[in-house]
């Protein structure tokens, strides 16, 4: 049986199939635009509404120097994920923050009542977002970037 797809390096048999829509540098774009998204309203955000992100973390009892280092990181980060330069290290940077801002901010074993469903929706939703930043950790920014790095591995 044969089907109108061109023969390419996406699957085994050569072929793409009827699912595999996207090239996997356009997926790796996507998550990298998907994710700056993310970190860049959120570092944004705190940003503009600076007073009330001091006292959201001072409900946390975080101090505005880590306010401040959080804006930076997730500004930062977000600029390298969408512009495609060094996204390995902007992915890993950002996924260790989410995962200490995770148990943080939302630590699912402290619930009054043994188990709070907004909390545990927003960890496991955390969950995700460090792994997809695995994913870019782990295949790089693909060929869609702003700028070129001599060195694949960053």
């Amino acid at each position: 049986m044969t089907h109108s797809f061109q023969k390419s390096r996406y699957t085994e048999d050569g072929g793409r199939g009827p699912f595999a829509v996207l090239s996997p540098d356009m997926s790796l774009l996507l998550l990298r635009c998907a994710a700056a998204t993310l970190f860049g309203f959120s570092g944004l955000t705190k940003a503009v509404f600076f007073q009330d992100a001091v006292a959201e973390f001072a409900a946390l009892n975080l101090s505005v120097f880590v306010l401040v280092a959080t804006i930076a990181v997730q500004s930062v980060g977000a600029f390298l994920l969408a512009v495609g330069h060094f996204s390995r290290i902007a992915a890993l940077g950002l996924a260790g923050f989410t995962l200490v801002a995770t148990l943080v901010a939302h630590p699912v074993w402290t619930s009054a009542n043994g188990f709070d469903l907004r909390q545990t929706t927003v960890f496991l939703e955390h969950l995700v977002i460090i792994a997809a930043l695995g994913v870019i950790v782990a295949q790089g920014s693909g060929r869609f970037t702003l700028f070129s790095h001599p060195d694949p591995r960053f």
